[in-house]
């Protein structure tokens, strides 16, 4: 009896240490695995580096595309973080400046929407073209995750059919070898419109600026869906 008794208490001890032990070897285990990262595909830093139409010249910044996408986003439940980096009369060669600034911040997108001045003034559209490789060639370097847009700039009629067809090709040669997307006119839809300009003939008004908005935002969603 006592034999038999002293057997079982002796199992019953066993099973148990058996027990704490795998118990403490599985919660070691537990602690060093890591926890799963979860990205958060809502929430996303949005630059737009452009001139006078970025700015929104003549209107309220909050009128400006930059601020309408934000609220787009907005009421689809997304937290994108749109900064207006336009600067009135800006050229290729200022962004080349000001993007070295832009890219020490993390960034998920950055927009390239300069040139307009350029052709205004009938700089060259070779040099164009560098400042544009340029302004991409520090992003890629700085924010190698960062996705980029470049968008087309029309230049008015009057500055020559021959002007007007190398200067919208320098934008598409570019996007093509740094293998950026391309967007192929900011102001589609809107260019010499009266309904969508202000007296200026240049600058959108609200609903213009709204035009580059929804039609920008759809872009902005597929290049973040790829």
């Amino acid at each position: 009896m006592v034999s038999a008794f002293l057997q079982t208490a002796s199992r019953i001890i066993y099973l148990s240490l058996f027990t704490l032990i795998s118990l403490s070897v599985d919660q070691a285990h537990g602690k060093d695995q890591p926890e799963p990262v979860t990205v958060d595909k809502t929430n996303r830093r949005i630059v737009f580096l452009g001139d006078s139409i970025t700015a929104g010249f003549g209107l309220e910044k909050s009128t400006a595309y930059p601020a309408l996408i934000q609220d787009l986003a907005k009421q689809q439940g997304l937290q994108w973080k749109c900064i207006n980096a336009g600067l009135s009369g800006d050229t290729t060669n200022g962004g080349v400046r000001r993007v070295k600034l832009l890219v020490k911040r993390p960034l998920d997108l950055i927009i390239i929407a300069l040139g307009g001045n350029d052709g205004l003034r009938g700089i060259a559209p070779a040099v164009t073209q560098k400042n544009l490789s340029a302004i991409i060639a520090t992003i890629q370097k700085e924010q190698p995750k960062a996705k980029i847009i470049l968008a087309g700039i029309e230049v008015p009629a009057n500055m020559g059919a021959d002007y007007k067809k190398k200067f919208l090709a320098t934008f598409t040669e570019v996007a093509h070898k740094t293998k950026v997307t391309f967007y192929p006119s900011l102001i589609e839809g809107i260019s010499g419109d009266p309904k969508m300009n202000q007296p200026d003939k240049i600058h959108p008004n609200q609903q213009g600026q709204k035009v580059i908005a929804t039609k920008l935002f759809k872009q902005i969603q597929t290049t973040f869906a790829k």
